[in-house]
């Protein structure tokens, strides 16, 4: 009996991966593996990989009206693999290994406070504003709880439990299949046709992101 509880459970803890392995068959191992674990209080079964850059520039500009930490927490594992430098380095989010000066601002604290300063950023904590749930609030559901930090998953959802397809149906009744890249988790995300673009060309559409922009950005 305690042998079927425990093969259930683990069945059990393996079905949220399982939107991952679509997304990706057979891509649970680059960030979990289910022996010899590495520690970490952030994601269970962590496969231990670490960045491997030890000093980052990161973003600042003269126009913000915040700044931005040394990365930490769940940004150094995505890091492990995205820093430019690591072994399993994939798509780098950096320009160099550790420049993070070309990338959206990371580590840096979302709040009303900052919202009122700049004027036009939307108040993370207006009843609403989350993308994700109109009952919740953009600090509930894309920063980083109890910091209200902007992390990487603010913006993407590593087991794309969310978005993975976007279809396009022409005038014509011409239907195209697009994949969503880089794992994006803000519903509302489409592809609009370039301009003077060929309704019929597949090759003609581009991924808008006004949507993702417009969570957080008022322009």
């Amino acid at each position: 009996m305690v042998r079927k509880v425990f093969i259930l459970v683990a069945v059990a803890m393996l079905l949220p991966a399982a939107t991952a392995m679509a997304f990706h068959p057979g891509r649970c191992e680059p960030c979990h593996i289910p022996h010899m674990a590495g520690d970490s209080s952030v994601v269970p079964l962590w496969s231990g990989e670490q960045t491997e850059t030890e000093v980052f520039d990161n973003y600042t500009s003269d126009s913000m009206d915040s700044s931005t930490d040394d990365p930490a927490g769940s940004t150094l594992l995505c890091l492990a693999c995205h820093d430019g430098a690591s072994r399993h380095s994939i798509v780098p989010a950096t320009d160099d290994d550790g420049d993070l000066r070309g990338t959206h601002p990371m580590e840096m604290a979302y709040t009303t406070r900052l919202a009122n300063a700049d004027g036009e950023l939307v108040d993370p904590d207006l009843a609403g504003s989350s993308p994700i749930n109109a009952n919740r609030t953009i600090s509930q559901d894309l920063l980083e709880p109890g910091t209200g930090k902007v992390k990487c998953f603010s913006c993407h959802d590593i087991h794309a439990s969310g978005l993975h397809e976007i279809g396009v149906t022409t005038p014509q009744g011409a239907e195209f299949e697009f994949d969503l890249p880089h794992l994006v988790n803000v519903p509302g995300i489409r592809f609009g046709l370039s301009h003077n673009g060929d309704e019929e060309d597949e090759g003609d559409y581009y991924l808008r992101y006004e949507a993702l922009c417009t969570t957080c950005h008022e322009k």
